[in-house]
Formats: structure tokens, C-alpha cells, sequence
């Protein structure tokens, strides 16, 4: 009996032992693991002075998906990092675009429409760091990813031409340095359905941009360990004509060049053609009839847009030749950035169900790209508007450089 209670405690004592001595191990391989090379210099500053680099210390190998309802959650305060930047450190690495900056944030929740949710013990704090406050009110939401490392490139409209263009784009010529930097880095996006703006912009890059791509759908939410962001908001001006002057910069300098190396002088007349009923122009075949009338021939062109099919060399070969661009209210203009500097654009704009605040959208993007902007009133006629015709061929006869228009009288004859 003695001999069998000795001998059960030893191999009691053997397996303890053994147990422990897997789990110290398992302790170092993971440190060493934990201990990977930083992959570039970009760092973050604490109220200490001291610097982190980004690293991959936090996995997401044990998330596990959750519901959260931003209403319900006890004492959300919201934060705003600019009055309290120590809740918001601020990477040291410089953004490209001048006056912009960059935060890091740690296991946050980061949502479809834009906001940033971290949680520390039962207080919530709601980061305003380019969140819209329209989306800050988000339904219940679906936690359904873990993402180690990302940065932020999410629009609660950023399906939309205009926005995806205006205000996200600028955001990916920022992050760019940092996706080639860190191998683990991921970029949260609201849709893929703009993902063929990768390849007319960064064709060395197109195939990075779409391994790294984590979409959010609507009402998704992504919990993620490291979030890099930037401080411009999506929602207001702020800080937005410096960033569609870079984009501008970007493309003239970067991607203009691949398509049309010597553009000649502007000389055209470009008038967008709307596919969609909503809002497009019943007067359209009418608008190209006169102008042509008025114009030398080859000058007026109709256009009917960017697309994932299509000859993008001839599309930013005809606008970098256009002196004037016409096109109704719509994603539409957008493609106004893509146009000289110094030409002109004409809106032709019903304001009939469009908000207020939506209205100016497209005066500001023009002022905002260093172009002269006119805007014709329009009349609603169901789903589609009607203009003065003859009010948008004197505005574009009024505003080409180069070449002139023939006088009525001789046109008509």
C-alpha cells in the first residue's frame, strides 16, 4: 500500500511538472513570436515622450462576434480628440497631406457608417474623429470581424462617386506608406463596388489594395486592435479643399501622365450624359443640338461617365482637354476633378426635393479644385428636369477660353 501511494504521488508530481514546464514553454514562444521586427519607423508619441511602434502583439484568434446597441451603452461620453489628444495619440510619422494628422487608437470598435467606439471597464466613449454625427446614432450594429491592425477608410456614403472620390480617396493617398509598411495591416472600406479607382490610380499597388481590403456592410462593425486614422472629418469642410487639392496634385502629377503624357490646350465643351432617370436632363438632345450649332465642329462632346468597363484612356484623355464641363446635379460632377486647372463648370440643378445642405455640394468642390462655376436653374418634370437651354449655351460661350462662338444669327443660318 505504501509503495503504490508513493509511486501514484511521483507520477502526480511527474505530470505537474510536465504540465508546467509545456506552459512555460509555450509562454516563450509566444514571446518570441510577439517579437517581430518592426517592418518601418512609423511610431506613436505618449504623454511620457516615449515611443511604440506598431507591432502584432494583440491577436484576434479568441474574438468572438458581438451585438452592440450604441443607445444603450452606460455613460457613452463622447470624446473629442482635439480638446484631449492624450485619449488620441498621434503617430509621428508625417502624412502626406500638409495640416492633416494621424492617430492610433487600441481595441476599438470602428463601424460601417464611420464612428469609433472604445470601451475601457463599464464607461463607452464615442471618438469623434472623422465620424458624422448624422451616423453617430447608429442602430444596433453587428461586431462580425477582428482585425489585428487597419486603417480607416470607411464613408457612410462612400458607395457614392462624390464621396469616395472627395473624401476617401485623399485618406488612401495618406495610408499608402503605411499599407506598404506594415504586411499586416488591413484597410477597412465601406464597399468594394469603387475598387477599380485602386487600378486607375495605383496600378503598382492595385493588387496590395485588394488583399488588404476588409469591407464593412451596413450595419457591420469591425473590432480592431490597432486603427490607424486620420483627423479629417468626412462630414464638414474642414481641412477638405487642402485634400481634394492633393488629390488634384495626385492626379495630375501621378495618373494623368500614364493616359495622356502631353495633354493639349483644353478646347472642348464636355457635356455628361445621365444614365439614370433621376434627375437627368429632358433638354439634353436639344443643349447638344445648339451648342454644336454655335460651336466649331469636334468641340462639343457628349459623355457619359467613369465606369468599371470602359476606355478610361479615352475618358481622361477627353477631359483633360475640356474647357467646359456641363452635366446636371449628380455623382456626375464629380468627375470635374479630373478637368484642367482654371476651366469651368455649369450645374444644371432643380432644387426641388434636394436638401438644402446638398445643394452647394458642387460650387464647393469647384471652388475647392481652383475652377469658375455656374449653376442654371431647373425645373422638376417627374423623375427628370427641364432647363433654359438657351441660358446654358450663353454661359458656355461666355466661359471658353480658346475658342469662340458664333453669334445667333449666324448659327441659325
Amino acid at each position: 500500500i505504501f509503495f503504490r501511494s508513493c509511486l501514484s504521488h511521483h507520477v502526480m508530481l511527474f505530470v505537474a511538472c510536465a504540465l508546467h514546464g509545456a506552459f512555460l514553454l509555450y509562454i516563450l514562444l509566444l514571446r518570441c513570436a510577439w517579437a517581430a521586427p518592426n517592418l518601418s519607423n512609423v511610431s506613436r508619441g505618449t504623454d511620457a515622450g516615449e515611443s511604440t511602434a506598431l507591432s502584432t502583439r494583440l491577436k484576434c484568434s479568441k474574438f468572438v462576434p458581438v451585438e452592440i446597441r450604441p443607445k444603450s451603452i452606460a455613460s457613452l461620453s463622447v470624446v473629442d480628440c482635439f480638446a484631449k489628444p492624450h485619449l488620441c495619440p498621434q503617430l509621428r510619422a508625417p502624412p502626406t497631406l500638409p495640416g492633416s494628422r494621424l492617430l492610433l487608437l487600441k481595441d476599438v470598435l470602428h463601424t460601417f457608417e464611420g464612428w469609433t467606439l472604445r470601451k475601457k471597464g463599464k464607461a463607452a466613449s464615442l471618438l469623434t474623429v472623422g465620424m458624422c454625427e448624422k451616423f453617430s446614432a447608429s442602430p444596433v450594429t453587428q461586431a462580425t470581424k477582428c482585425v489585428d491592425m487597419a486603417a480607416v477608410a470607411t464613408h457612410g456614403f462612400g458607395w457614392n462617386v462624390f464621396h469616395f472620390l472627395a473624401e476617401v480617396m485623399p485618406d488612401i493617398l495618406q495610408y499608402l506608406p503605411l499599407l506598404k509598411a506594415h504586411a499586416q495591416m488591413r484597410l477597412l472600406l465601406t464597399t468594394r463596388g469603387m475598387k477599380y479607382w485602386f487600378q486607375l490610380f495605383f496600378p503598382e499597388d492595385n493588387d496590395l489594395l485588394l488583399r488588404r481590403m476588409v469591407p464593412l456592410a451596413r450595419k457591420q462593425a469591425a473590432f480592431v486592435r490597432q486603427l490607424v486614422l486620420t483627423t479629417d472629418s468626412k462630414c464638414n469642410r474642414t481641412n477638405a479643399a487642402a485634400r481634394v487639392q492633393d488629390l488634384r496634385r495626385f492626379y495630375q502629377s501621378q495618373v494623368l501622365p500614364r493616359y495622356l503624357p502631353s495633354p493639349p490646350e483644353p478646347s472642348f465643351v464636355t457635356v455628361q450624359y445621365r444614365i439614370r432617370k433621376a434627375r437627368s436632363l429632358k433638354d439634353h438632345d436639344d443643349l447638344m443640338q445648339q451648342l454644336r450649332q454655335r460651336l466649331p465642329e469636334g468641340t462639343v462632346h457628349e459623355w457619359k461617365g467613369i465606369y468599371p468597363i470602359g476606355n478610361h484612356q479615352e475618358d481622361f484623355a477627353l477631359l483633360a482637354r475640356t474647357d467646359v464641363y456641363v452635366a446636371p446635379h449628380g455623382a456626375g460632377l464629380t468627375f470635374m476633378l479630373f478637368t484642367p486647372n482654371n476651366s469651368t463648370v455649369v450645374e444644371i440643378q432643380s432644387k426641388s426635393g434636394l436638401p438644402e445642405e446638398v445643394q452647394p455640394l458642387y460650387k464647393w468642390l469647384a471652388n475647392a479644385s481652383g475652377m469658375r462655376y455656374h449653376v442654371v436653374d431647373a425645373e422638376q418634370d417627374g423623375p427628370s428636369i427641364r432647363c433654359n437651354v438657351g441660358l446654358v449655351v450663353e454661359f458656355v460661350c461666355k466661359s471658353l477660353r480658346k475658342t469662340k462662338c458664333k453669334d445667333v444669327g449666324t448659327a441659325a443660318k
